[in-house]
């Protein structure tokens, strides 16, 4: 099955009695399914009376309901292999619901008690007031939302999409009982809802449950009656806005009228955004952050829905005096695309990147259920079955006529912040003139694309038959390959799939750095993808893009991965690419300045974010200021001190020693697969170094309590320490399924006790994380600074009684159930499952490994959780950050 044979099956509809619709779309590749219940309420529906209260409602459903008081929702999923949240946007709230098939019964009546029998108290509604304060204490802390949100206010003047989804302190805090109970009963009615399910199912079974347990639910008297809103575009005016914060590094937006998503001609305008300032293939990107260097990113983000909104694009500006300079580029590119700059063959790749992220929508029941959810609410399903034709049809002077009618430069809104308005003054005299004829710069020139030259590559891969002791079968899906240079190929096939993930892992990572070269593995393998002796790195990204994959490098601890996804018949272009990169990089020193100059400025942006300050600070209690264990790119000062010939040298070691494994996983046969990689990867001679030496470097400090003020707002409390190695698979394993039951999920006892019990905090979790030789876990609290003590109290309380008490059968089953059911989970994902075993692999584990990580699960006794709680939790052993 290969991709110019994809098609879809359209999703079934069913009315209930009640008018509750049903959409539900079978795909019995997996035995999982994905839920989605929709209420059609959300902050662009609500007045100045109830700002917020969809948010709140979402909170509070949670907590109790007829048949599952005291949360007990959080739990009962979780301990049946499954995962559940929801989230509140514009136009809806969503509960979004992942099990395994066999418990359909089950999720659906999950679901129908969150729909209509939710049965929450004014209690309840007092501890999540305070959840959901600190909630929004945590958007204003971050730079950038902040600064999006405030843009979000100035720009709609009109339209309800200008308030925030959460509400606002002043609105949260004066919302009632009653209020909010009458909210709930008024908006979640059958009318005023839809189901989506994806997956694996019978369908005269899911309508029997779905009548079951919907099918009491009716529209209470005075219920809300959903109606499409005025679709009309906002008419906003040319505006130059600053906006001072307090110690803030610089950002800069720009806005863009977005269309509606049912209207004729949103596509349109999604080209053109994405032509413009979407992805690294756009102009603005090339221009700003490859060429010029005075950006370290520019992202896109939508705020539109079944109303029409505003693209907001936001600059990342590299240090100071750009400002002007990026405006003056914006206006340029905005005044060529208005005047045919756009050819067909820029086009025919941006359709080719819609159409491709199209049919990789269909991969998971996740992304299935959303995208038939999307389309439910712009109107037309239609459209999602026949997208790759509606975006072929799509013509040049029809977008630049969809330019010219909405993206008009009296629209324009120009906003900055920074925490000094020096350079503002530089750009105050900038007038819409400048956008209608800006000064246009001579010296671009227009990048050539050709479309044939891609084909062309293609069709150049020949066909190279296996010999008869090179595949060996492993079990009835997994294969091992050996190349004629010896280089390990795991293959697992999966039937009738039209994707495939590709793995190739090596144990070269950053803690074989040293003091004196920190960095290099990052700064070297991220260089490798730009660029190889026999394309450029603008060659590899159009090869890319006309063919549907994406090439990535993960930094692990431990090791690195180069990763992918593709359509099976471009397997071959894939694994070319992928190999030239390996093996023949250039090196520009024009892309490894831009790649130092973009993550030196992530890194310095890192401290204006508490949440990522507050864990630095911890993680340097820990292990130090020397250490390899920290970020992968290292320090500031140690990227700068990298060259050209340190990438150079550092390459050596990636010149394919033994250690490497590639892993692909997909439907094609293992005699091709052979084909595909002997001619990619076989005539390389593998040089046989020595086992890979790891040496992490690491000096805690002294003190193991320290606190930071930094007048905030907030609270953010780090609680961690050292755990035990990789290498002890079993105790490994305990503490995997301790990490859940402490602070993994919903059921976890922070979550239950910090945020749910006490209504201390927003956010709670634990992590952990390990290598050969050395692990770590931390745990963290995000609260008001007020409640810093009784939560650290409560924090240090969990891990005291698991000390002294370990946990209980019911937590360590419901861990398990969890961990399993979201390993089901991610191998929907075909990269995914490639770069899993790749990793493994790589690290000296054989495939059997891989393929045991539930039995391994199920083996853990109450007995083991208890020995590994008192070898690292100990309060001797705790390492506490405060920051507030």
């Amino acid at each position: 099955m290969f991709k110019n044979d994809f098609q879809i099956n359209q999703a079934a509809q069913h009315y209930l009695p009640n008018g509750l619709k049903v959409i539900h779309y079978l795909d019995a590749s997996n035995p999982l399914i994905c839920i989605q219940l929709h209420i059609k309420v959300g902050s662009a529906k609500e007045n100045d009376y109830c700002r917020g209260y969809s948010h709140f409602i979402e909170h509070l459903t949670f907590k109790s309901t007829v048949n599952y008081p005291q949360n007990l929702i959080s739990e009962i999923v979780p301990k049946n292999g499954g995962s559940i949240n929801a989230y509140t946007d514009f136009d809806s709230t969503c509960y979004y619901l992942m099990m395994p098939s066999e418990k359909l019964e089950l999720s659906l009546k999950i679901l129908s008690e969150l729909a209509f029998r939710a049965c929450f108290t004014p209690a309840d509604v007092k501890i999540e007031k305070d959840i959901i304060i600190e909630e929004i204490k945590q958007y204003e802390n971050d730079p950038e939302g902040d600064f999006g949100e405030y843009i979000q206010q100035q720009y709609f003047r009109t339209s309800p999409l200008k308030y925030p989804v959460l509400g606002t302190v002043k609105s949260v805090s004066k919302a009632g009982y009653k209020d909010l109970l009458q909210h709930y009963k008024t908006n979640y009615v059958p009318s005023n809802a839809f189901v989506t399910i994806s997956g694996s199912y019978y369908e005269e079974e899911l309508l029997l449950y779905m009548d079951r347990y919907f099918g009491p639910w009716m529209d209470s008297e005075g219920a809300f009656q959903y109606q499409i809103q005025d679709k009309t575009e906002e008419v906003s005016n040319f505006r130059m806005d600053y906006r001072y914060r307090k110690g803030s590094t610089d950002y800069l937006g720009i806005t863009l009228p977005e269309l509606a998503e049912s209207h004729p001609y949103s596509d349109h305008l999604l080209i053109a955004i994405r032509a413009l300032a979407i992805g690294k293939s756009s102009r603005l990107y090339r221009r700003l952050v490859e060429k010029e260097k005075i950006c370290a990113s520019i992202k896109v983000s939508s705020l539109c829905g079944v109303l029409p909104g505003v693209s907001i694009i936001m600059f990342n500006p590299i240090g100071k005096g750009h400002i002007r300079q990026i405006i003056e580029v914006f206006a340029q590119e905005l005044y060529h695309l208005l005047h045919h700059d756009m050819e067909a063959a820029e086009l025919e790749l941006i359709k080719r990147d819609l159409i491709n992220g199209w049919i990789y929508s269909f991969e998971s029941m996740e992304n299935t259920a959303s995208a038939i959810s999307a389309e439910e609410f712009a109107g037309d399903t239609y459209k999602l079955y026949n997208y790759d034709k509606t975006i072929e049809a799509i013509k040049l002077e029809e977008i630049r006529l969809s330019i010219i009618n909405y993206w008009k430069a009296e629209s324009l809104q120009i906003y900055y912040q920074s925490s000094d308005n020096k350079e503002w003054k530089s750009v105050e005299s900038i007038t819409v003139q400048d956008f209608v004829a800006p000064i246009l710069n001579a010296k671009i020139k227009k990048r050539a694309i050709s479309l044939k030259q891609i084909e062309d590559y293609a069709n150049s891969v020949e066909h190279i038959p296996a010999s008869p002791n090179s595949i060996t079968r492993i079990s009835e899906s997994y294969y091992t390959l050996q190349l004629t240079n010896s280089l390990r190929v795991t293959y697992k096939h999966i039937p009738n799939k039209i994707y495939c993930g590709f793995a190739i892992a090596s144990p070269v990572s950053q803690i074989m750095e040293t003091g004196h070269n920190r960095g290099v593995n990052y700064l070297t393998t991220s260089a490798m993808l730009y660029g190889s002796k026999y394309h450029t790195y603008p060659q590899i990204q159009d090869i890319s893009r006309q063919h549907g994959f994406n090439l990535r490098v993960i930094h692990h601890l431990d090791t690195t991965i180069f990763k992918g996804k593709c359509f099976i018949d471009d397997l071959p272009v894939a694994l070319n690419i992928l190999s030239e990169i390996l093996l023949y990089p250039t090196f520009d020193n024009r892309y490894i300045s831009h790649i130092k100059s973009s993550t030196m400025d992530n890194l310095r942006r890192e401290d204006d974010y508490p949440v990522t300050y507050a864990f630095k600070l911890w993680q340097k209690m820990l292990c130090g200021t020397k250490t390899n264990l920290d970020n992968s790119s290292g320090s500031i000062s140690q990227l700068k001190s990298l060259r050209q010939g340190d990438l150079r040298k550092w390459h050596e070691s990636w010149n394919f020693p033994t250690q490497f494994n590639l892993s692909i996983v997909g439907s094609i046969s293992p005699e091709e697969i052979y084909s595909i990689t002997q001619k990619c990867f076989g005539s390389v001679p593998l040089n046989d170094y020595p086992p890979t030496l790891h040496q992490p470097m690491y000096q805690s400090s002294p003190k193991q309590l320290r606190q930071v003020k930094k007048n905030i707002g907030q609270a953010i409390i780090n609680l961690g320490g050292f755990a035990g190695p990789a290498s002890d698979v079993k105790q490994n394993t305990a503490f995997h399924i301790l990490a859940q039951v402490i602070g993994g999920d919903l059921f976890s006892r922070m979550f239950k006790i910090l945020r749910e019990q006490y209504g201390f905090a927003y956010q709670t979790g634990f992590d952990f994380n390990s290598i050969n030789s050395v692990g770590f876990w931390n745990s963290f609290v995000y609260c008001d600074p007020k409640d810093v003590k009784p939560s650290l109290k409560l924090l240090q309380g969990i891990l005291k009684d698991i000390c002294e008490n370990g946990i209980t059968a019911d937590e360590l089953l419901t861990a398990q159930n969890y961990l399993i059911g979201m390993n089901r989970f991610d191998s929907e994902n075909v990269s995914w499952q490639a770069s899993s075993i790749a990793n493994l692999i790589a690290l000296g584990y054989d495939l059997d490994h891989f393929l045991s990580r539930e039995e391994r699960i199920r083996n853990v006794t109450l007995s083991d959780i208890f020995t590994t709680a008192n070898n690292w939790l100990l309060p001797e052993k705790h390492y506490i950050h405060i920051l507030s």
